[in-house]
């Protein structure tokens, strides 16, 4: 089965995409990238949606305005409507992660373009090679259920839908569709960069445990974030129920938990309605640890060691009169 019908059966299968949706791309102009895009053009009719391609010009090396161009004549030439933002140099200077700052801008950008031209979807260009990679990260990590089940074919964030339409084909299978069509792409230098832990992923530990142990590894992790995206969707509605019932106080700034209600549930239960407090405070659960899981735990048990718990996410939790308060602080 060739490529474009593959995604084809994988776009229908998981609903993906419905009559009349307007699915912003992300085109950064790399070989996958290319791919999604010529693809939701060539199924767009079928489908009936509607397409805006999207590029983020991070200007952090020295191609950017050539990858920029290159974007903007490749949308022109499919007849695909284009948008493109600069990440300003101010917010590159910010401290904490080069790369976390990146992904905010990215994230802001989509939404504030989808918002003004009112897309419902957007279109990510991750394959089973990025699935496969991200699945072996999170596990060095420590990462639970939540984090190998995080990349899924259709996820709603903040009211809008991202979907991943490339997760059924492989790198190679992207290749082949590129090569067949003879569509040009840019190359990333970063991509071989071996001080980069995803880049070590890609070219060190996947082929070793190909050679050692699975030559269909990627295939496998695959399964597993499959497997483990079902489990945590069950216990995910499971733990909302749960959550609409055993809080007592629910604000934009604050939420607190009947104590012993909560200590009734298994720990599974527990942990994932603290997540869901922190979610619903903050919109996210980024950089919350099993470590600050923990410390929240401890604030609840016979004997506590603490007494409140700092995040650094802004939240502050303090166990009180048999209460959880999750809080917002400035």
């Amino acid at each position: 089965m060739k490529p474009i019908q593959k995604t084809q059966q994988f776009i229908k299968r998981n609903k993906l995409v419905k009559k009349n949706d307007l699915v912003l791309i992300g085109l950064s102009g790399g070989m996958d990238s290319v791919c999604l895009t010529h693809m939701l053009k060539t199924l767009q009719y079928e489908f009936g949606i509607h397409l805006h391609a999207v590029h983020i010009n991070h200007n952090l090396r020295k191609s950017s305005a050539k990858d920029e161009a290159f974007c903007k004549k490749l949308a022109g030439a499919l007849n695909i409507p284009f948008s493109a933002r600069k990440w300003p140099k101010n917010q590159q200077l910010k401290k904490g992660s080069l790369e976390e700052h990146a992904r905010h801008f990215r994230h802001q950008v989509f939404f504030n373009i989808a918002e003004k031209i009112n897309a419902s979807t957007i279109a990510l260009a991750h394959h089973q090679n990025d699935l496969a990679e991200t699945v072996l990260m999170r596990i060095i990590r420590g990462s639970g259920l939540q984090g190998i089940a995080s990349i899924q074919p259709n996820r709603m964030i903040e009211g809008m839908q991202v979907i991943r339409p490339l997760l059924a084909l492989t790198r190679d299978e992207i290749q082949a569709h590129v090569q067949e069509h003879k569509l040009s792409f840019v190359v990333d230098e970063s991509n071989d960069d071996l001080s980069f832990t995803r880049n070590k992923v890609r070219h060190r530990l996947i082929p070793f445990l190909q050679n050692e142990f699975n030559p269909n590894i990627q295939k496998t992790l695959s399964n597993l974030a499959e497997n483990a995206a079902a489990d945590y969707q069950h216990l995910q509605i499971n733990a909302l129920a749960v959550f609409n019932k055993i809080t007592i106080k629910k604000t934009r700034a604050l939420v607190e938990f009947d104590i012993e209600a909560l200590q009734r549930k298994s720990t599974s239960m527990q942990r994932q309605l603290m997540r869901l407090a922190i979610a619903y405070l903050k919109g996210n659960t980024n950089q919350l640890t099993l470590l600050h899981i923990k410390d929240i735990e401890d604030l609840y048990k016979d004997s506590p060691k603490v007494k409140m718990v700092h995040l650094p996410v802004g939240i502050r939790i303090l166990a009180k009169q048999k209460k959880l308060c999750f809080s917002l602080v400035n």
